[in-house]
């Protein structure tokens, strides 16, 4: 393949070295597909077939993938074609086509039934958020090449883009007097403008590890700045948008949705990639089921010719290190969108509900901590908050705050970037737990002020 329309529309000169020379050969898959639609006999993919006859003994002559009766009896109601074939590289047709459509369902919800939405590209399935971030790196991201990121992170960016593609990541503060800080993020992305020859951006909203959903005031400026960026440098600016927890908010006056929408139509020199998947918008942690969606940019032409040659590309990625991800939990959850999303959704807006209670005890609480050395950032969404340690370790804090009282929290401690604070996953706490947290919190505070 060429890929003379992504060369034609621009997109193959922001691909990095690797993303320019890496492709999906006609091999094994190639000749898959054509048997699937042309052969009598597949002799193809590296598959055990044959008949049930062979695997239990019975007269049925009907064709089946070869699997051991104890594992398929775990399965119980579902067609061992259900269970045991690999599923191609880009994912299984079914669920690919059932998250477009729930990504349309998202949209609407955010924009209205009769609004003008983007084009979407079928969304592609990896491994996991991790995987999905890991490819785009792999597609987009040169070694020496730096990547716009906040400085409080997940801290999968810096161990994908930075230790394994060797990225350089420019920090910039998230906050600006509690909101996001675009003049920030603006000029970090100025400032990398005159030394490569397109933009990276990363932004993850609901946020990890703060907890934090702008408003729609604070998104319309951080849009505009990002225009008047690509407007003033003439280069293009790529955005990986990490919305694994969309949907995950509680308050009313802020988004409650993915930036994509409205990203994906603001201006041709931004290209907004979407990464989300099944693990927090659909409380299927261990699934593993993540997906990357490109949007079909309006002043792009021939999209089918694009499409296919942007799968070619990032299937090309995922062959070469995961192969492919589970068809199990794919087709599972296909089978959910499609047949039973109503009471999917219904089942997933009471967990919601419930997190949401925990959110707002927690701040009730955090309000009896008058002490100044704990400050919480702004939070009102996932499963987070991010409390900022003035004065002291945030490491020896959340060291002793287990010790002492059998709290377990997560330490962001990071001189460099001027992080000094403990994550609280109010997700995983319950309720009536909360005022313990916050009270164990204000003793650790008293212990450690005495030295």
């Amino acid at each position: 393949m060429e890929f003379n329309k992504l060369k034609e529309i621009g997109l193959f000169e922001l691909f990095s070295k690797r993303g320019k020379d890496v492709f999906m050969p006609q091999g094994v898959f190639h000749w898959v597909n054509r048997a699937k639609k042309e052969a009598n006999i597949d002799a193809t993919i590296g598959v055990g077939r044959g008949l049930k006859s062979e695997i239990s003994g019975t007269a049925s002559s009907d064709p089946t993938v070869l699997y051991l009766p104890s594992i398929d009896a775990m399965f119980n109601g579902l067609e061992p074609e259900e269970v045991f074939p690999y599923a191609s590289p880009t994912g299984l047709p079914a669920f690919r086509q059932a998250w477009k459509e729930w990504q349309i369902w998202k949209m609407k919800q955010q924009h209205g039934d009769n609004a003008k939405l983007p084009s979407l590209m079928t969304p592609i399935v990896t491994s996991g958020l991790t995987g999905a971030l890991h490819t785009l790196s792999t597609l987009f991201i040169d070694p020496e090449e730096t990547v716009v990121v906040p400085d409080k992170r997940w801290g999968v960016y810096d161990m994908t883009m930075s230790q394994l593609i060797g990225a350089r990541l420019e920090s910039v503060p998230l906050f600006n007097k509690g909101r996001i800080n675009v003049q920030g993020f603006a000029e970090a992305l100025i400032k990398t403008a005159q030394k490569q020859h397109k933009m990276l951006l990363i932004l993850n909203f609901p946020h990890n590890p703060t907890g934090y959903m702008p408003d729609p005031q604070n998104v319309q400026e951080l849009n505009d700045a990002l225009v008047t960026v690509v407007e003033k440098t003439g280069k293009e600016l790529v955005i990986f948008l990490d919305d694994a927890y969309e949907g995950l908010v509680y308050d009313q006056n802020v988004c409650q949705w993915s930036l994509f929408s409205d990203l994906a139509t603001l201006h041709p020199k931004i290209l907004p990639v979407k990464i989300d998947g099944i693990s927090k918008e659909f409380f299927f942690w261990g699934g593993r089921i993540g997906c990357i969606t490109f949007p079909l940019m309006d002043h792009w032409e021939k999209h089918e010719e694009i499409e296919n040659e942007l799968e070619n590309k990032v299937g090309a990625i995922i062959r070469g290190t995961v192969s492919n991800s589970c068809r199990l939990v794919q087709g599972l959850m296909a089978k959910l969108l499609n047949e039973n999303r109503e009471q999917l959704l219904k089942e997933r807006d009471h967990l919601i509900k419930v997190i949401s209670e925990r959110a707002h005890v927690l701040r009730k609480e955090l309000e009896t901590l008058t002490d100044p050395v704990v400050q919480a950032d702004p939070f009102n969404a996932g499963l987070f908050a991010l409390l900022n340690i003035q004065g002291m370790s945030a490491s020896k804090f959340a060291d002793h705050l287990l010790r002492q009282y059998g709290i377990g929290t997560v330490a962001f401690e990071n001189k460099e970037r001027g992080l000094n604070g403990i994550r609280i996953t109010f997700g995983s706490v319950i309720k009536e737990d909360i005022p313990r947290v916050v009270d164990c919190i204000g003793k650790t505070i008293k212990d450690m002020s005495k030295g």
